[in-house]
């Protein structure tokens, strides 16, 4: 049926070889890396952790071999959570990459202790009442 795919076995080994291996193999490999890198960039969307954003942000700019770090910052700020957009107003933001995700951290872990805080609220006998934000 598929003769230019001939199977081979070593004789010694035992190991099963096909003549076309090669071949097929790189027929599913990416024909271009810097364009499907260039179309995830441009839809990526922080879903978790700045941390977690920020490794899978980074492997896209090494494969994009981007160095300007204002490319990289409006990159990085059109991905983030709203949430965090939202607090970014009227922030001098860094004109640096590592230090923009420093802020990034920053202002997330103080929107994360705010929203915890407003958890906690008082019973009407007074004690303190400590609502599980798990």
């Amino acid at each position: 049926m598929f003769k230019w795919l001939k199977l081979s076995i070593d004789e010694i080994t035992g190991d099963v070889f096909f003549n076309k291996y090669l071949e097929i193999l790189a027929g599913f490999a990416e024909p271009d890396k810097y364009a499907t890198a260039e179309r995830e960039i441009e839809i990526l969307v922080q879903r978790g952790s700045c941390p977690s954003f920020y490794s899978i942000f980074v492997a896209f700019i090494a494969q994009l071999g981007w160095t300007e770090d204002s490319v990289k910052i409006y990159y990085s700020h059109r991905s983030l959570k709203e949430s965090l957009k939202d607090s970014l107003v009227g922030k001098d933001c860094p004109t640096i990459i590592p230090d923009s995700v420093a802020l990034f951290i920053e202002l997330k872990n103080q929107t994360v202790a705010r929203r915890n805080e407003n958890k906690i609220s008082l019973q009407p006998s007074g004690q303190l009442l400590l609502i599980n934000v798990f």
